[in-house]
């Protein structure tokens, strides 16, 4: 059964502020209807509303997740919305005085502010400005809604999970993130609410993840800040004519920026990673995997390559562009036909380009000239050298031995550790940006663990772990260059 309680007055006023629905309200008819709320507590798959019930209740979603659904004949449900908290439903059957024509269940454990219909109806009709405020609210849900429907069936499935990603981190831009989201419920949910099935959802988010326009970390999803720039969401719709895109195209800034650092800093971690895998390849560690992994981080710095061509930039970066793109004709030959008895070579030649990409990377600081510029190199630099000591320790362990290897990789961990140092201190007043980092140190610390272990026994077995947590490390580290990339002024 539901359990019913009063909801402190001043608890729900500050919840209710922040909630669009109540913007333009009196702030004595607010406080008014904010006394007579109260919560209601419903446990997963219970009904919070069925089809056919009247409306008599405002519902506000204080915790937890809401579907609206209808369950056609055959069995098979339409998800029409989840309701996150913070939003609300309802409005629409109050106003039109007409049963609801969809139901509302829990998905989890969730939690219900129930604001009674008559008082708002009333205040309504006494407030000129909320009430105004109110048909402005609802006449751009029934636009969205509207263009969602016309658009979708000439979407693909990844330009719909892309819209629906963009669409979650609109919702969650005020919490200083915003291209960080997560996602609130299974795959199944999310795929029927974007009219898929599950299976295209989950090949959508590898394909888009694959393509560099997404990193996805558990429920956790990361976009590209060019892509939030460029990608036009279906709520352009609206107000034009969404031309037509290739999906595997990703639209970038005309003049290099933050994000730039960010991309020419990757070519850097990704001629270790390259230079890792191809290791791991020579000496039969986690072949099909490293060769997989070898061909997607090859397809990347290629498709980046094509972005930084794109960037009007000076002189100086021109020739670096130039150089870069001469070393890695060579490495790329290189990685597609060389053996295990060319490893000095090969290796030599990722550094390189690594090199080279560093110098690059360094022009695009200076041209930038941003307070956040240093701050993205330098995370960026992370990402390099946690596949650069993934390389050298792999490089040990397989019986390739480098006399300079060992020296290389003390050198390396002792900058890996100092600059995330340096990193932690520059996030003081940024509680999302030290959570991430917190994040890198406990990945971190897990791979240093396994970089001192002396009970390891099985090379193979050991150099593959230790390539695994390198990339756990990148993958934390990604969210922070995304993070340092998005902010105008970090420090």
């Amino acid at each position: 059964m539901n359990s019913f309680a009063d909801f402190p007055a001043n608890d729900a006023s500050i919840f209710l502020a922040q909630v669009d629905f109540f913007a333009c309200a009196d702030p004595q008819t607010f406080i008014q209807i904010t006394r007579n709320a109260q919560t209601r507590k419903f446990q997963a798959d219970q009904v919070v509303c069925s089809v056919g019930d009247q409306p008599r209740t405002l519902f506000v979603v204080l915790s937890g997740l809401i579907k609206r659904a209808l369950l056609a004949e055959c069995g098979h449900e339409s998800v029409a919305d989840l309701i996150t908290p913070g939003r609300y439903f309802g409005d629409t059957e109050l106003f039109s005085q007409r049963p609801f024509g969809i139901s509302a269940v829990a998905v989890e454990p969730t939690e219900v502010l129930c604001i009674d219909g008559e008082s708002i109806r009333k205040a309504v009709e006494q407030d000129s400005r909320w009430a105004s405020h109110l048909i402005s609210l609802m006449a751009r849900g029934r636009l969205s809604s509207d263009a969602e429907r016309a658009i979708a069936p000439t979407r693909s499935s990844c330009e719909r999970v892309l819209d629906y990603l963009l669409d979650l981190a609109e919702k969650s831009h005020a919490e200083g993130w915003g291209t960080t989201v997560r996602l609130m419920t299974t795959k199944q949910l999310i795929a029927a609410r974007i009219g898929l099935t599950p299976e295209t959802f989950s090949r959508a988010l590898r394909q888009l993840s694959d393509e560099g326009k997404i990193l996805v970390d558990g429920r956790h999803v990361t976009l590209r800040e060019m892509l939030i720039e460029s990608w036009p969401s279906s709520k352009a719709a609206t107000q034009s004519v969404r031309p037509s895109l290739d999906v595997g195209r990703i639209e970038i800034y005309e003049s290099p920026t933050l994000n730039t650092i960010n991309i020419a800093g990757r070519q850097r971690m990704l001629s270790q990673r390259m230079s890792k895998f191809w290791l791991m390849i020579q000496h039969g560690i986690t072949v099909r995997h490293a060769q997989n992994k070898l061909q997607q981080a090859m397809a990347e710095f290629e498709l980046q390559m094509i972005h930084l061509h794109n960037l009007t930039a000076n002189d100086k970066i021109a020739q670096s562009l130039k150089v870069l793109d001469d070393m890695w004709r060579v490495f790329r030959m290189q990685l597609l036909q060389a053996d295990a008895g060319d490893t000095d070579k090969v290796l030599s030649q990722g550094e390189q380009v690594m090199r080279a990409a560093n110098e690059l990377t360094a022009k695009y600081v200076a041209f930038v000239n941003d307070a956040s510029a240093q701050l993205v190199n330098l995370a960026g630099r992370q990402r390099m050298l946690s596949q650069h000591i993934a390389k050298l320790y792999v490089l040990q362990h397989s019986g390739a031995v480098s006399r300079e290897a060992d020296s290389k990789l003390h050198a390396a961990r002792q900058e890996f550790s100092k600059a995330l140092l340096e990193l932690l201190r520059s996030a003081n007043n940024h509680p999302v940006l030290k959570r991430q980092l917190r994040l890198v140190s406990s990945q971190w610390s897990a791979m240093s663990k396994g970089l001192d272990d002396p009970s390891q026994t099985n090379a193979a077995r050991s150099a593959s772990q230790i390539s695994l947590a390198s990339e756990r490390v990148v993958k934390q580290l990604d969210n922070v260059v995304v993070f340092y990339s998005t902010l105008k002024k970090v420090a």
